[in-house]
């Protein structure tokens, strides 16, 4: 299945392209694409995850437009066509 990766903001700094399409596994979840993608880009593995492995609190992962909160967090399952974001929280001011 193919899905298109996003990096935004300090992410597209690590990653280039900012956005890309990506052939993965049919069933692969959030936590499988990221251990794929921060395999590749160890820098970004150190900005988005805290030592433990848990996934730092200021990073946010959007599926389809939807924080991966509000769904089934690193368990959730991909699917054809879905677009994920990856962007840190932006405090302003």
């Amino acid at each position: 299945m193919r899905i298109i990766l996003r990096c935004l903001a300090d992410y597209r700094e690590i990653i280039s392209p900012r956005e890309m399409l990506l052939d993965l596994k049919e069933g692969q979840t959030v936590g499988g694409l990221l251990g794929t993608i921060t395999s590749k880009y160890p820098a970004l593995r150190q900005e988005m995850f805290e030592e433990t492995g848990e996934i730092k609190k200021r990073v946010i992962v959007l599926v389809a437009g939807r924080n991966i909160e509000a769904l089934d967090h690193m368990n959730t399952h991909l699917k054809e066509g879905d677009v994920v974001a990856l962007l840190p929280h932006m405090e302003g001011g």
